[in-house]
């Protein structure tokens, strides 16, 4: 009796058992198919941000909607599905970012940082493409957010500002709602050109250029040369902007008037402070020159050229001393003499002493005149009047050399060059004297030099007009009078 009352408990329970496993096995089928045709229907809808989890047939739908009207609709596909019963929204929305700003900020380095609102969808992928077609990879810190204008010319806006910003050394491109702005410096004198270009062109349709800020290249050290070369004056190395190009040739007008200028400079940012002032002073210093150029590193100025007279070298400095900021200073000053047409020199022998006056083309020439001087005259006294100055002829310091060793001979006398040309005039005390003079002037005459002049007399000294010359005559140039007349000197010509 006891074992069929036990037979028929065992039993019961057995099929309670199988029945609430099988509800349970029915119930987890159930769940699963639910959520993969729930998914599969919000994925074909587009509602890719929707999440869902399933409890029995109620469908509870999360993640973040772009907007509210994206979210009701996520419910209503939801809600379409067979076999739903209800559905849960615990969805959020995306924040509203008014205005809607994007930045995209490149570094010296050539990194690039987004930061700001990017809309949602494919938005970031294409930005990311667009800046990668341009040849610069991003770090993308922008959060996804609703408040963009159309999806797809927003994008177009990010394109044009990522080929704009590819052009910068460094830079910020900005989108504002539908405003463009861009500021930055450019990699070098091409891309500043290319970059200028491609601003001229329209943005994307319903987008505007608010601003455009570029910079040429930066440089360092900064160069500008002024140079004048007559009536021409050329301007190289780098120029901070157009207007102030516009500054330097006003300044050029002011003291150089009519003068051609022929510009081959660069467009380059970093210019010192107060350059403008300084090159409006350079301009100042060029009109004392024929020839000459100031060149400009930084604030050191490097100042050369040809004198226009002796003093020019002071005319100068005085000039740039008065007129340059004082952050800029004159770091080498290397003018050459003046050009001296003809070239002239004298030596004269006078009262124990001789007298040096004319012109020296280098330092090396005007010591090694001197030193001629008081070898070649033992004793005397030796006055240097000499200046300095550009355009001997061929040969001067050979010509120098010789004449002076005319003096010796003459109790008093002068021997003079004018370029190659030499005048020679002066007494001699005795025919042993006038021989002496003979001898060094037969000795290694120069190349290229003319005797144009040679009047030498003998005896004490006579002031009257004409003492010594043939009857008829006073004593004009290209004679020599005396008592005792030599013959021609050989190879020279009288």
């Amino acid at each position: 009796m006891v074992s069929w009352i036990l037979r028929i408990i065992i039993g019961a329970a057995t099929v309670v058992l199988g029945t609430f496993a099988a509800l349970l096995l029915r119930g987890d089928h159930i769940e699963t198919d639910l959520r993969e045709r729930a998914a599969a229907a919000l994925s074909e809808d587009g509602r890719d941000w929707a999440e869902i989890a399933v409890d029995g047939r109620d469908l509870r739908l999360s993640g973040t909607a772009p907007t509210d009207g994206y979210r009701s609709m996520g419910v209503g596909t939801a809600g379409r599905v067979w076999g739903v019963r209800a559905v849960e929204n615990a969805a959020e929305t995306l924040p509203v970012m008014s205005p809607f700003v994007w930045t995209a900020e490149r570094t010296a380095d050539g990194a690039v940082k987004l930061t700001g609102a990017v809309p949602y969808g494919d938005a970031r992928k294409q930005v990311a493409k667009a800046f990668a077609d341009a040849g610069m990879e991003v770090v993308d810190e922008a959060e996804t957010a609703a408040g963009a204008p159309s999806a797809a010319d927003w994008t177009g806006a990010a394109a044009y500002a990522a080929n704009l910003l590819a052009g910068l050394a460094e830079g910020k491109a900005t989108i504002t709602d539908r405003d463009i702005s861009i500021a930055g410096a450019a990699r070098d004198a091409a891309q500043y050109a290319a970059t200028k270009t491609a601003l001229n062109a329209a943005p994307p349709s319903g987008f505007a250029l608010k601003s455009a800020a570029i910079r040429p290249p930066r440089v360092s050290p900064y160069t500008l040369t002024v140079a004048r070369d007559g009536a021409a004056l050329s301007l190289r190395g780098h120029l901070p902007s157009t207007e102030f190009g516009a500054k330097l040739r006003m300044a050029a007008a002011e003291h150089l008037p009519g003068i051609a200028i022929v510009d081959e400079t660069e467009p380059g940012s970093g210019a010192p402070k107060a350059l403008a002032e300084a090159a409006a002073a350079a301009m100042a210093a060029l009109a004392l020159f024929d020839q000459g150029a100031l060149a400009f590193s930084d604030t050191d100025i490097w100042v050369s050229g040809r004198a226009r007279h002796l003093d020019t070298a002071a005319d100068v400095r005085g000039e740039l001393d008065a007129a340059l900021p004082a952050s800029f200073r004159i770091a080498a000053l290397d003018i050459e003499p003046p050009l001296v047409e003809p070239y002239y020199f004298s030596a004269e022998k006078r009262g124990g002493g001789i007298t040096l006056s004319g012109f020296y083309p280098d330092a090396d020439s005007r010591a090694a005149i001197t030193e001629t001087a008081s070898s070649v005259l033992s004793g005397a006294a030796v006055v240097d009047a000499l200046a300095p100055g550009t355009g001997a002829p061929a040969g001067y310091a050979d010509m120098v050399r010789y004449a002076v060793g005319l003096l010796p001979p003459l109790a008093e006398g002068q021997v003079t060059l004018s370029g190659p040309e030499l005048r020679v005039r002066g007494r001699v005390e005795n025919a042993a004297a006038l021989l002496a003079f003979r001898a060094a002037a037969e000795n290694s005459v120069p190349a290229g030099l003319v005797v144009v002049d040679q009047t030498i007399s003998t005896g004490a000294p006579d002031v009257r007009p004409g003492a010594g010359a043939p009857a008829g005559q006073s004593g004009p140039p290209g004679i020599i009078y005396g008592e005792v007349p030599p013959p021609p000197i050989a190879g020279m010509t009288q």
